[in-house]
């Protein structure tokens, strides 16, 4: 039993020029297939060779590009079968060139090459695709595209834009979450919903960082994100976002990353008999607000003062440290527009007598020595009296 299959291909390249299409089209070919793999035209016919072995061939008639393949496929034949396909992937790449020649950017042709071209039928947007099985198993697939009225359209156009939210905005790193309405979104999207996030430095140029799965905007607590590293510190930068197969984008969202902390803060910490002396020099804002942490391990951190920065510094006293006892000391400063932290460490050692080496010993030698002279000097007045 044979089974036929049917390609036809139309495309109206009037905004282009087709012999850079052209051009392309065959260095997308020598990619994807083999580097012997030519594209020629001359008088109204484009054809697409191996070698000395036609493969495909258009026809070029007031710049409607056309073709229409007929293949006799026997089921058992698996050769035949593959020459369809192949067929269809060349008809894929020169209309990806073509998208190109539009300036489509390359996410817009990667969701239009990514839908279902066996069961496809856009209206409104200059191509069509059908795919059909008669009674007598013959298969038809038709493929058409007018350029002039070609444009690329999503899957999922009523989806709304995705919200983001930004966490732990440190020096090299940011945190991201991305929110939608997952209830309305569902109406649509049956699959896991996923989020794309392009980032940018000039507000122009966006480059794609990762995916991530979209959180229900009503689920605040939820702390599912994704993590941007390796930035530059104290450098802006811009996110938007979009859901996957869908073209509307977020608003763009400006974030900055810490400077790096210890260009901001210097940090003293002196035992004194009182106790932990910490001073602060800080290059922020005046009234920024100042929080001092301490540990005995260098993880759980307990506030111990808040206090604000004045002409560039700031003094506490920590006098509930114990005695021989070492602590870390973590200071967090906010000014408004960054926030940054310095850790440092210390050795309580309180008020505990400390012999000086050089005059230790000679002080007790001399103490003695007076308690001596006293002592002489009462035996003898008491030896003097006895005299009498």
């Amino acid at each position: 039993m044979s089974v036929f299959a049917i390609f036809i291909f139309r495309a109206r390249a009037e905004e282009v020029n087709i012999d850079d299409v052209l051009s392309k089209y065959e260095e997308k070919l020598k990619s994807n297939f083999k580097e012997n793999i030519s594209v020629e035209k001359d008088e109204g016919k484009i054809t697409v060779k191996d070698e000395e072995s036609t493969i495909l061939e258009y026809t070029l008639e007031d710049n409607i590009i056309s073709s229409e393949v007929t293949l006799e496929i026997n089921e058992e034949d698996i050769g035949d079968i593959f020459s369809s396909v192949v067929v269809a992937m060349y008809h894929q790449i020169l209309l990806d060139t073509i998208a190109e020649e539009k300036g489509y950017s390359e996410r817009e042709i990667r969701l239009f090459l990514a839908k279902d071209w066996e069961e496809a039928t856009i209206d409104n947007n200059g191509y069509e695709i059908k795919t059909s099985r008669e009674l007598d198993e013959k298969v038809k697939v038709s493929f058409k595209v007018d350029i002039d009225k070609f444009k690329i359209s999503a899957v999922y156009n009523n989806v709304e834009a995705p919200t983001l939210k930004f966490s732990d905005i440190l020096e090299n790193s940011i945190s991201i979450g991305a929110y939608v309405d997952l209830e309305k979104v569902k109406e649509e999207i049956e699959e896991e919903v996923m989020v794309e996030i392009y980032r940018s430095v000039d507000k122009e140029n966006y480059e794609y960082i990762g995916s991530i799965s979209a959180v229900d905007i009503n689920n605040d607590n939820s702390s599912f994100t994704i993590s941007d590293d390796n930035l530059l510190s104290n450098t802006t930068y811009y996110y938007k976002a979009v859901v996957e197969y869908s073209q509307n984008y977020s608003q763009i969202y400006e974030v900055k990353t810490k400077e790096v902390s210890e260009n901001v803060i210097s940090l003293y910490l002196v035992s004194t008999k009182d106790g932990v002396l910490i001073n602060i020099e800080a290059d922020v804002l005046d009234n920024s607000k100042v929080k001092i942490y301490r540990s005995s391990d260098n993880n759980d951190f307990k506030l111990v003062n808040e206090t604000t920065i004045l002409n560039g510094e700031a003094t506490f006293l920590d006098n509930t440290a114990k005695v021989n006892e070492s602590y870390y000391y973590k200071v967090v400063i906010n000014d408004e527009e960054n926030e940054y932290e310095k850790i440092d460490a210390v050795k309580f050692v309180g008020e505990v007598e400390v012999e000086n080496p050089d005059t230790g010993i000679k002080n007790y030698i001399f103490i003695g020595g007076i308690i001596a002279l006293i002592g002489v000097v009462l035996l003898v007045i008491v030896s003097k009296r006895k005299h009498y």
